[in-house]
């Protein structure tokens, strides 16, 4: 993560950089406004390192903070990933329900579908016609509240 990125994001990374230097204040970390200088200055007054030491520090925390970032990216993607397959299974079983209904010439069908994870069950009841058009209300089936 460069130091630009930090600058703009100080106000969500201050807790993390408390968190690597505790003995810095709420106020110091206030008063650094993300300024890579500023930092390196406060942590040589404050913990007495040399300024390379200091530096060292610094560009250390951005190295973790950029692949901690990553990592928690690549997590929201893979969970993305995961509920739109999950929304495919129950797509494609609530149409071969409604398929089967369809092919034994009922004219309303009510297709139910369990969620693989929750077991809750969802559903939609169909309006259709023998001559295969159909009209798709989305309800949810239990207590008889429409979404």
């Amino acid at each position: 993560m460069t130091w630009n990125q930090i600058r703009g994001k100080w106000s969500l990374v201050k807790g993390k950089a408390k968190a690597t230097w505790s003995r810095l204040s709420d106020r110091d970390l206030v008063l650094i406004r993300g300024i890579r200088d500023h930092l390196i200055e406060k942590l040589q007054d404050t913990y007495g390192w040399a300024k390379a030491d200091a530096e060292k520090q610094v560009a250390r925390f951005a190295r973790r903070l950029g692949a901690s970032i990553e990592k928690a990216s690549q997590n929201a993607k893979a969970k993305g990933r995961g509920a739109l397959r999950r929304a495919e299974e129950v797509g494609r079983a609530a149409a071969g329900q409604a398929l089967r209904a369809a092919s034994a010439g009922l004219d309303r069908v009510r297709v139910s579908v369990e969620h693989p994870k929750t077991k809750k069950r969802w559903g939609t009841r169909s309006a259709a016609s023998r001559t295969g058009k159909s009209k798709s209300l989305g309800y949810r089936f239990g207590r008889g509240k429409r979404r």
